[in-house]
């Protein structure tokens, strides 16, 4: 007897026309609700890690391993409910890959940051010391002084700046950076009241700063014809201190920079940044290339 059956036996005693009494055995198999509580639990899993998603990873997982789990054992035993011990594996699996997709993602931008900065190279060279008794060192010590746009050795007004360039979001390429004019106080801000008369001050005691910016893709590498796309936002200030700030200042009326440049094309706008009277601060382009406001 499958020990998942219950049987269950009922005796029918009927009399017969002609009186006898005629007794009837009925044998009625039933199956249990065993198990059910598997599907459920299987199922309530699934759903807990289908709405965590990627957000919380570390409750994502193990929910979704153990309710896969679960949903296996209700299938494969045949259990009642096991319709939802099917709906929880699915869950469960869709969860897992989600995740997985985005841990990959976290890891993969973490290393393209991390290969940007040892990147950076400038476009201009230092002239070569006529010195022929420097010792190896120092000629260390003087191509490092020569590297333009590193926080240590920022770049300043029309040098030219080479950077590889590499974004999950934007593209991949060697750009070719100049800040080729800049304004800043009380001249940006007539600038902008040119512009348009309602714009309001600076907030907080700062100042506006308006950096006019080059940008050439010299060499792309996107797969296929795609372009690597360029604009304001990527743009941040830094004060004298080096402590960087996330801003997002935009302007109707300047021609801000912005663009899809594929191999060989340019862009060139306007960047807009509020910074610290009186502080020479700096221009950051994707946290790792910096310009002197100076």
């Amino acid at each position: 007897m499958d020990e998942e059956n219950k049987v269950v036996q009922e005796t029918v005693k009927e009399v017969s026309s002609d009186g006898n009494t005629v007794t009837e055995r009925v044998t009625i198999t039933e199956t249990p609700k065993k198990g059910v509580g598997i599907s459920v639990a299987s199922l309530v899993l699934g759903i807990i890690a289908f709405c965590t998603g990627c957000c919380f990873w570390y409750v994502t997982i193990p929910c979704g391993l153990i309710s896969l789990i679960l949903g296996l054992v209700s299938v494969n035993k045949k259990h009642r409910g096991s319709g939802m011990g099917i709906a929880g594996i699915v869950l469960s699996i869709l969860s897992l890959v989600a995740c997985a997709i985005m841990l990959l993602t976290g890891l993969s931008l973490i290393a393209m940051d991390d290969a940007n900065q040892s990147n950076i190279k400038s476009g201009t060279r230092a002239e070569a010391s006529a010195s022929n008794t420097g010792t190896n060192s120092k000629m260390a010590a003087s191509k490092d002084e020569a590297v333009i746009g590193s926080r240590t050795n920022p770049a300043k007004m029309n040098d030219v700046v080479t950077y590889k360039y590499n974004s999950f979001m934007y593209g991949s390429a060697d750009l070719e950076l100049q800040m080729t004019d800049m304004v800043r106080g009380d001249d940006a801000y007539q600038l902008l009241l040119n512009a348009n008369q309602f714009t309001p001050e600076a907030d907080n005691g700062r100042e506006y700063v308006i950096a006019m910016f080059k940008v050439t893709n010299v060499k792309s590498h996107q797969s296929g014809d795609e372009p690597t796309e360029v604009n304001y936002t990527q743009f941040d200030y830094a004060d004298s201190q080096y402590v960087k700030e996330d801003q997002f200042n935009i302007s109707l009326d300047l021609d801000l920079l912005k663009g899809k440049l594929y191999e060989g094309s340019t862009a060139e706008g306007f960047v807009l940044l509020e910074a610290k009277p009186g502080e020479q601060g700096y221009i950051v382009f994707d946290d790792n290339v910096w310009f002197a406001l100076s």
